[in-house]
């Protein structure tokens, strides 16, 4: 589309001021800094949190040393 974009008015041919190539790699750039971005933010957010609770991390220890030390 960016390709499409760039042609001149009224032209049916070929002559696009962006070749098909850099079309593509500029469309290419903008996804990986998107997704790049996305990345990040979803790091963040997962670093932010502790998904198991430090009670039931303590119980799983204590347990774990129960049954370790009742055979």
């Amino acid at each position: 589309m960016l390709w499409w974009l760039c042609l001149p008015a009224g032209s049916v041919s070929d002559p696009a001021r962006i070749p098909l190539w850099g079309c593509f790699g500029i469309t290419g750039g903008f996804f990986l800094v998107v997704g790049g971005l996305v990345a990040a933010a979803g790091k963040k957010k997962f670093d932010s949190f502790n998904p198991l609770p430090d009670q039931t991390a303590q119980t799983v220890k204590e347990n774990t040393e129960w049954i370790m030390n009742s055979k």
